[in-house]
């Protein structure tokens, strides 16, 4: 049975969490958000060239660490990968994180080796023709395999 003490602890969290979910449902709570360097929903998507479709989005995480990590869109279109960082807000000198890879270059798409499993998680690995290889980490890391592959083995080549 908990003591005096511990029971104030645990009456202290408990009010804590119900406050928390009061304020989540406030409009105030996406400021909150913004302003702890959290995702932007009205960040601007990267420009679509001509006849190009997204097939697949979601959200990305390229560094991951002990106090946290970056994070951003992952977007999938008939021609390539395009992977940008939306948080409201970032302080100089720092870059925002952005990049992609015309479907066309990728050689293979895969979760890495063991080690890499071990040492990281489970990433997407996207390696390109050239010899070099990009890891992010996305939800649903089967899903998003399957369909680079599909959109990959679709693109036509320039």
């Amino acid at each position: 049975m908990p003591s005096g003490n511990e029971w104030f602890w645990i009456i202290g969290c408990v009010a804590f969490i119900v406050l928390l979910e009061r304020i989540s449902r406030t409009p105030v709570w996406s400021r909150i958000v913004k302003l702890l360097g959290g995702p932007d929903p009205d960040y601007p998507q990267p420009a679509l060239e001509d006849r190009e479709n997204v097939l697949r989005d979601g959200r990305v995480e390229f560094t991951r660490g002990l106090h946290g990590g970056t994070g951003g869109r992952l977007l999938l279109t008939n021609r390539r990968i395009i992977w940008y960082e939306d948080s409201a807000y970032k302080l100089w000198p720092f870059k925002r994180i952005s990049g992609e890879i015309a479907l066309s270059e990728i050689a293979a798409t895969d979760q890495g080796i063991i080690l890499a499993h071990i040492f990281g998680g489970r990433r997407l690995w996207l390696r390109r023709r050239s010899g070099k290889a990009k890891a992010l980490w996305v939800e649903g890391l089967d899903e998003w395999i399957r369909a680079i592959r599909i959109a990959a083995a679709s693109a036509t080549q320039p």
